[in-house]
């Protein structure tokens, strides 16, 4: 990583994501962890995208609550098949390339991931992928080292409306948690 590269200590490094940023900084901490690069020392994910390959309860349950609009995996208008595999057809070999841990991170192993925070609004489409990625995180030799924080009645990436008193809340979480990495 850059900031590796340019010096910083590992351990004081925190990489943080909202939604598909979210994914991707999971894909990222897969990686570090797949190369045994030097592990950052936190990560922070705001209503992160966790599993590409399934669709979760949560979708369908807030879907009328949510701003976003899933489709189903199984339609063509599924955004993560028209940005992952535009034009192909649903089969076996494309939800066994959607269940790769840098693609559903969710399915990746987190035995030396660093100390994570998720936070999530519990009104959103994607709360089940923060729920289940907390679950599979707290699987690990550390499961004090994963905190999930849930907001009632908020949206998918709720911090972005900073009028809110839950964004202020979440995001002097969010400080506070960087504060002690």
């Amino acid at each position: 990583m850059y900031v590796l590269q340019q010096g910083f200590d590992p351990s004081r490094v925190v990489v943080a994501g909202d939604s598909a940023g979210g994914h991707l900084a999971l894909s990222l901490t897969h990686l570090v962890q797949a190369t045994k690069t030097s592990m950052y020392g936190g990560l922070v994910l705001l209503s992160p995208v966790t599993d590409m390959a399934r669709d979760s309860g949560s979708r369908e349950r807030n879907r009328n609550f949510d701003y976003l609009a899933p489709q189903p995996l199984a339609s063509p208008l599924c955004v993560v098949r028209l940005f992952y595999a535009p034009g192909r057809r649903m089969s076996r070999d494309l939800i066994s390339e959607l269940s790769r841990p840098l693609v559903s991170p969710l399915r990746g192993q987190f035995t030396n991931f660093p100390r994570t925070l998720i936070q999530f609004g519990a009104s959103e489409v994607l709360a089940d992928d923060s729920t289940q990625l907390h679950t599979q995180m707290a699987q690990s030799k550390h499961p004090e080292s994963f905190v999930l924080e849930s907001y009632d009645d908020m949206l998918h990436v709720f911090h972005v409306f900073f009028d809110r008193p839950e964004s202020t809340q979440a995001l002097g979480s969010i400080g506070r948690f960087v504060k002690d990495v």
